[in-house]
């Protein structure tokens, strides 16, 4: 939604030394957001449950069912249709605006005893090159989300945790945003949690083009089983970024200002008081030549006396006329234009005429907005489009109207619902969020979204605490009792004062949005939360500005570099001038003059003409690695854990729970769970990738490993190649990994008696399961993968990939890998409530594999729960106990 510390750029300044409790002066009411860096969530012990899955057309919402259902959760998959229908137990389509659809979708799963505790909502994850209409892009983002919480409530669900992930929506460090209208979404979000206590929200951004579906499934994953501590967070790399406000200083620049004499100005919502008053004040400070457009009908100036003089005309239109005379007398020109932004060929007209009487547009200010004070429970999607529509509609109309205009501003005014909603507001926060989104994607045109809040009340018409509407009578939504903003509406900011900011904002160089409210806006949206402790005023290391930070120290022999401190105030001259910009050329290819230093004297100003010819639009997509973090903090060697027979790694956070904080450990993904690579049909080729990958990560030994199942025989053979590569291998952990020949000698060896008895637990398993249907098709699948994979065997041929899926071509892998013996230890971790099938082996056929020997470890568990609660925590305690045996000095 808003740039981070790279993005934020420009020479204005971040105050964070001023009081945030002081709201006695105008200058200190000024804020914007930023993106920060802060801690990765602490892995958490996640236990199955129910999640629905509204699916994306990426990739994404199938490497999530992939990693949830190789947990044992149970997890239902919406895709957008155009009618309710049920494609299989666990699959539906919906139509995405429909309120009946998904009523309908709660009733069936309320009949099979399901009610969802986890719900990511991925329909804002859009392709590169898809187009949508406004109406379609808004039904995937806003409206099934005012849709869902509707429903969720009037069914009396609760408890609900809902991550909404969108990508490329937010610009963390500049990049570019593409179809802003899905930043509706971050309304209901925001929105939701304050109608609806018993509803959890969270967004979440993501890059999986530059990060991969598999890699980046994982994290919504963990991000969205940590405790809830930022509503707002975005993932770029391996990096987790959140949203903080901080104080703004406004410093009037007259060479930057974007305001001048006799300028011509287009002011939508013209007649509303905010409208008048901002009209007043530029025709007082420059004399401004205005059009106010209003989509209620105004008598005409020649009317204006005799409207005055009648009785029945109502007191806010006669204050209103009063205005406008005042304003005419102050010698700038005044028109007043009928026409409603929404709709295209209106504003059309309307821009016409203006620059038909005028001779011009210079700046465009939309103002034009409606209210609807009822709360969400009560809305429908009519009353909530017209909400959303003069400001969403109404801007993109502007914008494609005065496309090829050379405008010094669009200025786009709201409230301050985006960033502190209240109740009831979840189109208004809606639409504001969208004016944000907007303006930072429009890098050719200077538009800047202001949030003006919280609003002075003025009796029952005009200007109430919602404020910004439109000339229509619309009452104000009001803070509930006990809302953080109840005592700010009495003495909120004035339309006068609104209009002042308006001018000071315009009139200096300002981030793509500003927040002007009067309180502790800081206090109002910092919850408690893990931030990792900021560093020096700087971006990430990918960005000009950490990078110019780190040359300024060196070449200025100073210890500490502000984005904002004077290159010249710092002690620098030409000399050193001509080494930063050799260092510049060399780096981003990029030749300045040296007459730029004057221009750009300071690290931001300077990276903002660094990145343009440095960036490209789009994250090139990284070479495909492996490991994704489980839990990447700590001081303790890193854990490498790697998956079972599905490719797995979630059912590892809740091992890293009971390791403990200071535990990193990462997972390893198989090549090909994403679809956009063949698997691998070799175990050693799995290992081979996992090697290169860890060793890339921890060049130097000694190495922890630890595999489950399938995944154990994989890290026996990791750890093998390591050895042979000279490295060092201080644990090999097995979590209930039978080694592959052995068991096929248990099954082979099997009695009649036997079989029947596997049969017969197999029965058991399905009538005794609430899930029968999935029971059976494990089964099935289990046996077709023992069928399958003996035929192959038996031609000599390899198993043939779009015939096979991941677990089946991991089971031909496994029964073709021939072990050799290991000059390490093995730990084994070993379930102690058993099949026939499994044997009763001790060592499950590893005892003539390792050349020291093989340490066991009893799990009071099957082979399937050893990593489910309650055996997790006693694995947990075991693995932990030898890793710290492990680490301690001979």
């Amino acid at each position: 939604m808003l740039p981070g510390e790279a993005a934020v750029q420009g020479p204005f300044t971040t105050v964070d030394s001023l009081n945030p409790t002081r709201i006695d002066g105008i200058d200190h009411y000024f804020h914007t957001r930023r993106w920060s860096r802060a801690e990765m969530p602490a892995a958490a012990s996640l236990e199955p449950t129910t999640w629905i899955l509204f699916m994306d057309p990426i990739g994404l919402g199938r490497q999530i069912s992939i990693q949830l259902n190789g947990a044992e959760h149970r997890v239902i998959e919406v895709s957008p249709g155009k009618s309710f229908t049920r494609l299989s137990k666990d699959r539906f389509l919906i139509r995405p605006g429909s309120r009946a659809d998904y009523d309908s979708l709660i009733t069936s799963l309320g009949k099979r005893g399901l009610t969802p505790h986890k719900i990511v909502h991925l329909w804002s994850v859009s392709e590169a090159s898809a187009e949508a209409s406004i109406d379609e892009t808004l039904d995937l983002s806003f409206y099934s989300l005012f849709n869902l919480a509707q429903m969720l409530v009037n069914q009396e669900v609760s408890g609900v945790d809902i991550a909404v992930i969108s990508n490329r929506l937010q610009s963390v460090s500049g990049e570019a945003i593409t179809d802003p209208a899905r930043a509706a979404l971050l309304g209901p979000t925001r929105a939701i949690p304050k109608d609806y206590p018993g509803i959890t929200c969270r967004s979440i951004d993501c890059d999986p083009v530059g990060q991969g579906t598999n890699y980046v499934a994982v994290q919504i994953i963990a991000e969205h089983c940590s405790p809830f501590s930022d509503p707002m967070v975005a993932y770029r790399g391996d990096e987790r970024w959140i949203e903080v406000t901080e104080h703004l200083g406004i410093r009037r620049d007259d060479e930057r200002k974007r305001l001048k004499e006799r300028g011509r100005y287009m002011i939508t919502g013209g007649l509303s008081d905010l409208g008048v008053a901002l009209a007043e004040k530029l025709a007082r400070s420059f004399r401004a030549r205005l059009a106010l457009v209003d989509r209620v009908a105004f008598p005409p100036p020649g009317e204006w006396k005799d409207v005055l003089r009648r009785n029945a005309t109502p007191e806010h239109t006669k204050r209103t006329i009063r205005k406008l005379i005042e304003i005419q007398s102050l010698g700038g020109e005044l028109l007043t234009i009928c026409a409603d932004v929404t709709r295209h060929e209106e504003v059309r007209q309307a821009v016409e005429t203006v620059r038909r009487e005028l001779g011009g547009i210079d700046g465009v200010i939309h103002a034009a907005s409606v209210t609807d004070e009822h709360l969400h429970f009560e809305k429908t999607r009519e009353s909530a489009a017209r909400v959303l529509d003069p400001k969403i509609k109404g801007t993109l109309a502007l914008d494609a109207v005065l496309r090829g205009s050379t405008l010094d501003f669009f200025a786009l005014l709201s409230d301050t619902n985006a960033i502190i909603p209240l109740a009831g507001q979840i189109d208004s926060s809606a639409a504001n969020a969208f004016f944000d989104a907007f303006a930072i994607s429009r890098r050719d045109t200077p538009v800047v979204a202001i949030h003006c809040g919280p609003r002075q009340k003025r009796g029952t018409e005009g200007f109430e605490a919602k404020g910004m509407n439109a000339s229509a009578k619309n009452s104000a939504a009001v803070p509930a009792p006990g809302d953080p903003l109840e005592h700010q509406v009495s003495s909120g900011i004035s339309p006068e004062d609104s209009a002042e900011a308006l001018l000071r904002i315009l009139s200096a160089p300002t981030p793509p949005s500003v927040v002007v409210f009067r309180g502790d806006l800081i206090a109002m949206t910092t919850q408690p939360k893990r931030i990792a402790q900021r560093g020096p005023d700087v971006a990430s290391s990918a960005d000009p500005e950490t990078v110019l930070a780190g040359w300024w120290r060196e070449l200025l022999d100073v210890e500490q570099v502000g984005l904002d401190d004077d290159f010249f105030e710092l002690g620098g001259h030409s000399l050193i001038g001509v080494q930063l910009f050799s260092r510049i050329e060399k780096s981003y290819g990029i030749s300045l003059g040296l007459s730029t230093l004057f221009e750009a004297r300071t690290v931001r100003q300077l990276a903002q003409l660094i990145r343009p010819a440095s960036r490209t639009d789009r994250t090139e997509p990284r070479e495909w690695s492996p490991l994704v973090p489980i839990q990447a903090k700590g001081t303790r060697p890193p854990l490498y854990m790697i998956s079972g027979l599905g490719g797995n790694v979630i059912k590892f956070h809740s091992l890293a729970f009971y390791l403990g904080e200071d535990q990193p450990m990462y997972g390893l993904l198989p090549r090909g769970l994403d679809g956009a690579e063949t698997y691998h049909t070799r175990v050693e080729d799995i290992a081979a990738d996992y090697v290169k990958a860890i060793r890339a990560m921890q060049p130097e030994g000694p190495y922890h490993l630890v595999g489950y199942s399938f995944g154990g025989i994989v890290a026996f053979e990791v750890a093998q190649q390591i050895l042979a590569q000279g490295g060092q291998v201080r644990f090999l952990g097995l979590f209930d990994t039978l080694e592959w020949h052995y068991g096929e000698k248990i099954d082979a060896s099997l009695e009649p008696g036997q079989r029947f008895r596997v049969i017969r637990e197999d029965l058991q398993a399905i009538f005794s399961s609430k899930d029968r249907f999935n029971v059976i098709k494990k089964l099935l699948t289990e046996k077709s993968s023992h069928i399958k994979y003996r035929l192959f065997r038996f031609l000599g041929r390899p198993l043939p990939q779009k015939f096979a899926s991941l677990e089946e071509i991991n089971f031909y892998a496994a029964a073709n890998y021939h072990p050799k013996v290991y000059a390490g230890k093995l730990t084994l971790f070993r379930s102690m409530k058993r099949t026939v099938q499994e044997g009763n082996d001790e060592f499950l056929g590893w005892g003539a594999l390792s050349r020291t020997g093989v340490e066991v470890h009893h799990v009071p568990s099957t082979h399937f729960n050893i990593l489910r609660e309650p055996a997790v925590k006693t694995v947990g305690g075991q693995l932990l106990s030898c890793l710290e045996r492990e680490s301690m000095p001979a």
